[in-house]
This record gives structure tokens, sequence and C-alpha cells, in this order.
């Protein structure tokens, strides 16, 4: 199985530390076509992207991914098969705010040998 965490940052540049080698791992792809503008409809009360926003976000870059993995609805509509989130972890390192240009990043890791 393969992994492809997802991360988001607010500032002009995501740096992926040794991103052509993870730590204990084989080396890895960087996926970084998502760009976006913070969206009137994700912002809460204290003017930030609010958390609902954070999600939506990065399943729109999933689901970029899963498009040029050639798993998005077209596989379903072919395989009947489809792709879907087990569990997630968002961390919030930095307030965004309205107009804010956002871009996400996955990072392919082959799996880690089994102990």
């Amino acid at each position: 199985m393969t992994s492809w965490p997802t991360c988001c940052s607010c500032w002009p540049s995501t740096a992926v530390p040794d991103a052509d080698r993870p730590p204990d791992g084989p080396p890895s792809a960087l996926f970084a076509q998502y760009k976006t503008e913070v969206r009137e409809e994700w912002i809460d009360y204290n003017g930030h992207l609010n958390d609902a926003g954070y999600a939506i976000l990065l399943s729109e870059a999933n689901e970029l991914l899963l498009a040029e993995l050639g798993l998005s609805v077209d596989y379903r509509a072919r395989t009947g098969r489809a792709m879907y989130t087990v569990e997630s972890h968002i961390r919030y390192l930095a307030e965004c705010r309205l107009g804010d240009r956002l871009e996400a990043a996955s990072l392919r890791r082959a799996p880690l040998p089994a102990c």
C-alpha cells in the first residue's frame, strides 16, 4: 500500500524536508498541483479559515491527486471501486485569511518494510 499524506500551508512556499528521501523510507515523489484562494464561505467569525474550510480544500487537493493517478470518478464508473478516507488529521499551524493563496502537496511514500 502506498500512502499519500497531504499538507497545506498559508505561507507562499511549502517546504517539505528531504522530499526526495523521507526518514527511514525509500525515495518519494511530491505532487503539488493544487492551488486555491481562501473563499468567503470558509471564513469564521474571527476572519480566519474555519475548520471545515481546511477539510474541504484538503479534500479537493486529494481529488486532484486521485485524478492524476487515474483513480477518480472515471475509475469508479469503470471498475465499481473507489478510494476513500479512513482517517484524517489536520494540524492548524498558522492562520489563513480571506484571499490568502494556499497550496497543498502530497508526499508519496512507498510502504516501510514490515517488522
